[in-house]
Protein backbone atom coordinates (compact mmCIF):
# COMPACT_ATOMS: atom_id res chain seq x y z
CA UNK A 1 0.00 0.00 0.00
CA UNK A 2 2.90 2.39 0.77
CA UNK A 3 4.41 1.91 -2.68
CA UNK A 4 1.07 2.57 -4.37
CA UNK A 5 0.60 5.78 -2.39
CA UNK A 6 4.13 6.84 -3.33
CA UNK A 7 3.42 6.16 -7.02
CA UNK A 8 0.22 8.20 -6.87
CA UNK A 9 2.27 11.16 -5.64
CA UNK A 10 5.23 10.44 -7.93
CA UNK A 11 3.88 8.72 -11.06
CA UNK A 12 7.20 9.17 -12.87
CA UNK A 13 9.15 6.95 -10.45
CA UNK A 14 9.82 4.22 -12.99
CA UNK A 15 12.33 2.42 -10.78
CA UNK A 16 9.68 1.81 -8.12
CA UNK A 17 7.02 1.11 -10.75
CA UNK A 18 9.26 -1.54 -12.32
CA UNK A 19 9.92 -3.06 -8.92
CA UNK A 20 6.17 -3.09 -8.27
CA UNK A 21 5.53 -4.75 -11.66
CA UNK A 22 8.08 -7.46 -10.90
CA UNK A 23 6.56 -8.03 -7.47
CA UNK A 24 3.10 -8.34 -9.00
CA UNK A 25 4.52 -10.74 -11.57
CA UNK A 26 6.08 -12.88 -8.82
CA UNK A 27 2.65 -12.98 -7.13
CA UNK A 28 1.08 -14.07 -10.45
CA UNK A 29 -0.95 -10.86 -10.62
CA UNK A 30 -0.50 -10.79 -14.40
CA UNK A 31 -3.01 -8.08 -15.45
CA UNK A 32 -1.72 -5.72 -12.74
CA UNK A 33 1.91 -6.44 -13.70
CA UNK A 34 1.12 -5.74 -17.35
CA UNK A 35 -0.48 -2.44 -16.38
CA UNK A 36 2.58 -1.35 -14.40
CA UNK A 37 5.01 -2.44 -17.14
CA UNK A 38 2.92 -0.56 -19.75
CA UNK A 39 3.11 2.59 -17.63
CA UNK A 40 6.90 2.26 -17.48
CA UNK A 41 7.05 1.61 -21.22
CA UNK A 42 5.07 4.78 -21.93
CA UNK A 43 7.89 6.76 -20.30
CA UNK A 44 10.77 4.48 -21.38
CA UNK A 45 9.87 3.16 -24.85
CA UNK A 46 13.43 1.89 -25.42
CA UNK A 47 13.67 -0.22 -22.25
CA UNK A 48 14.48 -3.75 -23.49
CA UNK A 49 13.77 -5.42 -20.13
CA UNK A 50 10.26 -3.96 -19.97
CA UNK A 51 9.64 -4.76 -23.63
CA UNK A 52 10.81 -8.33 -23.07
CA UNK A 53 8.65 -8.75 -19.97
CA UNK A 54 5.59 -7.42 -21.77
CA UNK A 55 6.27 -9.70 -24.74
CA UNK A 56 6.38 -12.71 -22.44
CA UNK A 57 3.28 -11.69 -20.50
CA UNK A 58 1.25 -11.08 -23.66
CA UNK A 59 2.41 -14.23 -25.48
CA UNK A 60 -0.97 -15.97 -25.09
CA UNK A 61 -3.39 -13.04 -25.05
CA UNK A 62 -2.01 -10.85 -27.86
CA UNK A 63 0.60 -12.67 -29.94
CA UNK A 64 1.03 -9.88 -32.51
CA UNK A 65 1.72 -7.26 -29.86
CA UNK A 66 3.97 -9.73 -28.02
CA UNK A 67 5.99 -10.30 -31.20
CA UNK A 68 6.26 -6.55 -31.73
CA UNK A 69 7.53 -6.01 -28.19
CA UNK A 70 9.98 -8.90 -28.49
CA UNK A 71 11.28 -7.67 -31.85
CA UNK A 72 11.88 -4.20 -30.39
CA UNK A 73 13.61 -5.70 -27.34
CA UNK A 74 15.86 -7.78 -29.59
CA UNK A 75 16.80 -4.70 -31.61
CA UNK A 76 17.75 -2.90 -28.39
CA UNK A 77 19.47 -5.86 -26.69
CA UNK A 78 20.54 -8.25 -29.47
CA UNK A 79 22.98 -10.23 -27.30
CA UNK A 80 20.67 -10.79 -24.31
CA UNK A 81 19.90 -14.52 -24.00
CA UNK A 82 16.62 -13.74 -22.20
CA UNK A 83 15.48 -11.46 -25.02
CA UNK A 84 16.61 -13.97 -27.65
CA UNK A 85 14.69 -16.69 -25.81
CA UNK A 86 11.46 -14.68 -25.62
CA UNK A 87 11.53 -13.76 -29.30
CA UNK A 88 12.45 -17.32 -30.30
CA UNK A 89 9.64 -18.74 -28.16
CA UNK A 90 7.12 -16.44 -29.85
CA UNK A 91 8.49 -17.41 -33.27
CA UNK A 92 8.15 -21.09 -32.34
CA UNK A 93 4.53 -20.52 -31.24
CA UNK A 94 3.94 -18.83 -34.60
CA UNK A 95 5.23 -21.88 -36.49
CA UNK A 96 8.57 -20.33 -37.45
CA UNK A 97 10.60 -23.13 -35.88
CA UNK A 98 13.77 -22.90 -38.05
CA UNK A 99 14.14 -19.19 -37.26
CA UNK A 100 13.38 -19.85 -33.59
CA UNK A 101 15.96 -22.65 -33.45
CA UNK A 102 18.76 -20.34 -34.61
CA UNK A 103 17.99 -17.88 -31.81
CA UNK A 104 17.47 -20.58 -29.16
CA UNK A 105 20.82 -22.12 -30.02
CA UNK A 106 22.64 -18.80 -29.54
CA UNK A 107 20.73 -18.08 -26.33
CA UNK A 108 21.45 -21.55 -24.92
CA UNK A 109 25.17 -21.28 -25.67
CA UNK A 110 25.32 -17.95 -23.84
CA UNK A 111 23.12 -18.75 -20.85
CA UNK A 112 22.85 -21.29 -18.09
CA UNK A 113 19.15 -20.48 -17.67
CA UNK A 114 17.35 -23.86 -17.57
CA UNK A 115 14.19 -22.46 -19.15
CA UNK A 116 16.16 -21.35 -22.22
CA UNK A 117 17.57 -24.86 -22.60
CA UNK A 118 14.11 -26.39 -22.19
CA UNK A 119 12.71 -24.05 -24.85
CA UNK A 120 15.61 -24.98 -27.14
CA UNK A 121 14.79 -28.67 -26.66
CA UNK A 122 11.11 -27.95 -27.43
CA UNK A 123 12.08 -26.31 -30.71
CA UNK A 124 14.42 -29.19 -31.59
CA UNK A 125 11.56 -31.60 -30.91
CA UNK A 126 9.19 -29.52 -33.07
CA UNK A 127 11.80 -29.52 -35.85
CA UNK A 128 11.96 -33.32 -35.65
CA UNK A 129 15.45 -33.51 -34.12
CA UNK A 130 14.48 -35.82 -31.26
CA UNK A 131 18.04 -37.04 -30.64
CA UNK A 132 19.49 -33.55 -30.14
CA UNK A 133 16.48 -32.50 -28.03
CA UNK A 134 17.06 -35.47 -25.73
CA UNK A 135 20.78 -34.64 -25.52
CA UNK A 136 19.98 -31.04 -24.50
CA UNK A 137 17.55 -32.27 -21.85
CA UNK A 138 19.92 -34.94 -20.55
CA UNK A 139 22.66 -32.32 -20.07
CA UNK A 140 20.15 -30.02 -18.38
CA UNK A 141 18.88 -32.73 -16.04
CA UNK A 142 22.44 -33.38 -14.82
CA UNK A 143 22.43 -29.91 -13.25
CA UNK A 144 22.18 -29.84 -9.47
CA UNK A 145 20.81 -26.29 -9.45
CA UNK A 146 17.42 -26.90 -11.10
CA UNK A 147 14.33 -25.95 -9.16
CA UNK A 148 11.65 -28.60 -8.76
CA UNK A 149 9.53 -26.83 -11.37
CA UNK A 150 12.40 -26.62 -13.86
CA UNK A 151 13.31 -30.28 -13.34
CA UNK A 152 9.66 -31.37 -13.72
CA UNK A 153 9.29 -29.35 -16.92
CA UNK A 154 12.43 -30.86 -18.47
CA UNK A 155 11.47 -34.39 -17.36
CA UNK A 156 7.95 -34.01 -18.77
CA UNK A 157 9.32 -32.84 -22.13
CA UNK A 158 11.87 -35.67 -22.15
CA UNK A 159 9.18 -38.26 -21.36
CA UNK A 160 7.04 -36.97 -24.24
CA UNK A 161 9.82 -37.95 -26.63
CA UNK A 162 10.35 -41.52 -25.42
Amino acid sequence: AGAQAWLKQRPDDNALRTLMANLLLAQNEIPAAIGEFEMVLAKEPRNPVVLNNLAWLKRDSDRERALSYARRALTLAPTSPEVQDTYAYLLMQSGKVPEALRLFKVAAVNSGNPEIHTHYAMALKDQGDRQEALAVLDRLLQSKSLTETQRASAEKLRASML
